[in-house]
């Protein structure tokens, strides 16, 4: 369905390892963080195949290999451009190739360019700006639960700013608009094909019933009843495989885009799942007959022949149905055991503030208050409940609420996370004479269509979410409400202005238009950003609405929550910084001692025994060497500049034979106070061109 954020990323990074190594065979590096981002999407044998001699670790003891190149993909951290220094100046490689994940700071590009000896061996830099994680074709984390507590916690009020400024890079870039501002003529092109994209930036109290709502969609509901592992690199589940064989075995299988059963089936509302599942393992036994049973029956050698052949695939397929059968079953057994048929009745009237015949819902506090007295109504689920009831209520009693905490025999922990909730901006605790109405919704619920059956009656629930971008695709969100940060344009205009006859620039007549077909038309790309955690119900809105309105919505959040873990996370914002455990807080990265060991045989010279001067200076140390680069370093850029003559260096242009000389030192826009003086004592004018640049 529309374009993959996984497979773009794989051809990014693919792509600029490709043109980077060129036809010559290169050593590429990574650090931890960049091989996390790289083995998120690509496979070993797909980057061995871009002319890669060898993938090594940044961190790690290496050879050295002084006649071959190498890529550094890196992230751009302190501790990592220190071991990156490092590397260089123990000539490791012949030459090395940079290529960072997000823009390299300048502080750090300084630092790093500031040595003539390593920008000898740089030959080139660029930057990817792909620092971040695609979880499925169309969502993308950053892998960031801890961003909850820095955007919510009262005592991480000091790391907002920082971290917001960190979230602003990760998603918006200066660097399309500064390329706009430069190619005014030819960009955007006259004949873009795709309507223009919108980027969507909303928080987690945008809706806070999402994430206690009984979701009753496949992968919505095992994420949240049943043991999967998120892990954060990968989520699995734990099953029984070849159940009943003498080789069973208990196995963690990978629930990701690779598996299609679970990408055509996540969505699915569960009373349709288990039966077409069946529905398709009965097609999928009478596609491969030649794999039944066959001890009893004579086999022929075309059969073992074909059976052989297709053995790989068959096993494959068969343990995907045997674990989706298997997980859907669990979900359904789950649901009667829980109780989940009453208690999704109410949730769905205090999440949507109606009820199945779109009236006000009567009596809801004797429905809670007999759901919470029923002893066989699952802990987890009580809270949930008590929760979902205050917030329908816009805050109660603060009597009230520990009466209700009382009758489900809920914990004093349970109403720390209950009470936690006015830090997200809702009411919980009410005054006695306090009768402020509660806000109105940002959408106004919609009243129920019933299905045939009254099916819709425990699914009645949309996400804020999907209401904002169904809005936003009819062209009816309330500006005042979400207000666009550049002028909105019509799609439908730009996309007619974009076509043309020969014998001029009028538009097409319709007929032309209504001959091509729909599903070669350009989609317009939406993008939704939810900082502080999404739920599945939102992800499978954006599905959904991507098919409603044959656009592209890509949905992106810090991290993805389940009920579970959002319960886990509002408990937290009630303790201290120091109990929290946040990245800010800990040990900053060091670079391994053993790089900065001298080299084996190598003659280290002394160091010298510089005297103070008059001026307070070594001796030795001119004026020049002395002056801080500040206002040089305003006119200064990373890009690389455009070398000239035969000294030129290409990204991946042919390579130098290992019998080369000296490597040709890489030319860098960072230059030392000395060289920048020498430079204006020429007798000949320059006229230099810097960009600049932007923090």
């Amino acid at each position: 369905m529309g374009t993959s954020i996984i497979e773009e990323q794989k051809r990014n990074f693919l792509q600029a390892i490709r043109q980077t190594s060129g036809n010559d065979w290169k050593v590429l590096v990574l650090d931890e963080t960049s091989s996390k981002l790289l083995y998120n999407v690509v496979k070993e044998d797909d980057v061995l195949n871009c002319n890669i001699i060898s993938i090594e670790r940044l961190e790690d003891r290496r050879q050295q290999q002084p006649e071959t190149d190498a890529i550094y993909l890196l992230s751009p951290l302190p501790h990592i451009v220190e071991q990156l220094k490092a590397d260089l100046a123990r000539r490791r490689y012949r030459r090395g190739f940079l290529i960072w994940t997000s823009t390299l700071p300048h502080n750090l590009g300084q630092d790093l360019f500031n040595s003539e000896n390593r920008r000898q061996v740089i030959a080139n830099t660029k930057d990817l700006n792909i620092d971040f994680y695609p979880r499925e074709s169309h969502v993308v984390t950053f892998r960031a639960d801890w961003s909850f507590q820095l955007l919510y916690n009262p005592q991480c009020d000091g790391l907002i700013k920082s971290h917001l400024y960190t979230l602003t890079h990760k998603v918006l870039s200066n660097a399309l608009d500064d390329f706009a501002r430069d190619q005014r003529n030819n960009f955007p092109p006259p004949d873009a094909p795709h309507p223009r994209a919108e980027l969507i930036i909303t928080d987690r109290t945008m809706d806070l019933m999402a994430p206690f709502v009984h979701e009753l969609t496949y992968q919505a509901m095992a994420m949240d009843l049943l043991p999967v592992q998120d892990d954060g690199d990968k989520i699995t589940y734990r099953n029984t495989i070849r159940r009943g064989q003498p080789d069973q075995e208990e196995k963690d299988i990978e629930l990701n885009e690779d598996d299609k059963l679970w990408v055509s089936n996540r969505h699915k509302h569960m009373k349709d799942l288990l039966v077409e599942l069946s529905n398709e393992f009965k097609q999928f036994q009478a596609k491969n007959s030649h794999f039944a049973d066959t001890d009893d029956q004579p086999v022929s050698v075309n059969t073992i022949k074909d059976m052989m052949a297709g053995l790989p695939g068959f096993q494959q397929d068969k343990e995907a149905f045997a674990l989706h059968i298997d997980m859907a079953e669990k979900c359904a057994k789950l649901f009667q055991e829980r109780k989940l048929l009453d208690i999704s009745s109410t949730e769905q009237c205090l999440a949507t503030g109606i009820d199945e015949d779109g009236k006000r819902p009567k009596n809801i506090a004797d429905q809670v208050v007999r759901l919470l007295d029923d002893d066989s109504i699952f802990h987890d689920d009580r809270v949930r409940l008590l929760t979902m009831y205050i917030m329908y209520k816009y805050g109660i009693l603060r009597g009230d609420i520990e009466k209700l905490r009382c009758h489900g025999e809920l914990s004093p922990m349970d109403g720390e996370m209950i009470y936690n909730l006015d830090l997200l901006g809702t009411r919980v605790e009410r005054q006695l004479k306090d009768n402020t109405p509660a806000p109105q919704p940002i959408f106004p619920s919609k009243v129920p269509v019933v299905a045939a059956g009254g099916e819709i009656e425990l699914s009645r629930f949309e996400p804020v979410l999907r209401q904002l971008l169904e809005g936003l695709c009819r062209n009816s969100v309330d500006p005042n409400v979400f207000p666009p940060v550049k002028p909105h344009l019509d799609h439908s205009s730009t996309a007619q202005t974009s076509t043309s006859l020969r014998q001029g620039n009028r538009p097409a007549p319709t007929w032309a238009a209504t001959n091509r077909s729909q599903s070669n038309k350009p989609r317009q790309r939406i993008i939704v950003f939810v900082a502080g955690g999404a739920t599945y119900s939102e992800a499978r809105s954006c599905y959904e609405i991507s098919r409603e309105f044959g656009k592209e919505v890509y949905l992106a959040t810090t991290h993805m929550i389940t009920p579970k873990s959002f319960t886990r996370q509002v408990s937290l914002l009630s303790r201290g910084r120091r109990e929290l455990g946040l990245p800010a807080d800990q040990a900053s990265p060091k670079m391994p001692a053993w790089m900065s060991d001298p080299l084996p045989g190598a003659q280290q010279p002394k160091p010298a025994s510089p005297q103070p001067a008059a001026n307070g200076r070594p001796s030795g140390q001119t004026q020049a060497q002395a002056q801080p680069p500040t206002a040089a370093m305003e006119n200064m850029h990373l890009a690389p500049q455009q070398p000239q003559g035969p000294q030129r260096h290409q990204s991946h242009g042919s390579s130098r034979p290992a019998s080369s000389s000296k490597p040709e030192p890489a030319k860098s826009t960072f230059k030392d106070p000395a060289q920048m003086a020498k430079e204006k004592e020429g007798k000949k004018e320059k006229k230099h061109h810097f960009k600049v640049w932007k923090n």
